[in-house]
């Protein structure tokens, strides 16, 4: 029968990975470095040397026992992973005008009402995780996006830590999520990745089941 990894398993496999660093009993893991020679230009007899691509087009690492030697006979530091040095992130998505952003939708990749057709973002992602629905703007805060316009540009960049539902002069409809710590910019903020956090305020004043933006078809 069809099956799938859902993404909430995905989520559930993350989460353990990370409790792994704080547990009482909890694993001692570490971030190696090291491969100070050109991959084009390896002087080594093994089986690596003819096959290994190059500095630009690295080979992917086959998942067997023999390749996972070979980042200990390259390796020349590693660093122990302490609990405060993970965290989740998602892709960095910088707030920028006139881009159309995705909005936030629980039904993406499922067929829209007596059709075959399924229900896609603007950008033509099929799934939540990979449509381009929340942003980051110059504020450091991080907001998620109700309602786009109709499919228009966005011009207003949000602004404001407000609990409500925020609408913008450009129709855009966004809900304030949380503002990435110093820490956070510091230790996990790069140019594809930021942190995912919890503000404790947001969430207090969520309202189970509250409905903020309808749709008519």
């Amino acid at each position: 029968m069809p099956a799938i990894i859902t993404d909430k398993f995905r989520t559930h496999n993350s989460e353990q990975f990370q409790e792994a660093f704080s547990e009482t009993s909890g694993n001692t893991m570490y971030l190696g470095i090291g491969r100070p020679q050109a991959f084009a230009t390896a002087t080594r007899g093994d089986a690596r040397t003819n096959n290994e691509g190059t500095d630009t087009a690295p080979l992917t690492p086959a998942d067997n026992l023999n390749a996972q030697h070979f980042p200990f006979d390259d390796m020349m530091a590693a660093k122990k992973i302490a609990a405060s040095d993970v965290t989740f992130a998602v892709p960095r998505r910088n707030w920028t005008t006139g881009t159309t952003y995705d909005i936030y939708r629980h039904d993406y990749g499922e067929y829209a009402t007596g059709t075959t057709t399924a229900i896609t973002a603007n950008g033509g992602a099929s799934t939540l995780h990979d449509s381009a629905f929340f942003v980051l703007t110059t504020a450091r805060n991080v907001y998620k996006c109700l309602d786009n316009d109709g499919n228009t540009a966005s011009t207003v960049e949000p602004t404001g830590t407000a609990t409500t539902v925020l609408t913008t002069a450009d129709g855009y409809k966004w809900k304030f999520m949380y503002t990435l710590s110093a820490s956070q910019q510091a230790n996990f903020l790069s140019t594809d990745f930021m942190a995912v956090a919890t503000n404790s305020t947001v969430s207090s004043a969520a309202i189970d089941g509250a409905i903020e933006i309808i749709k008519i078809k």
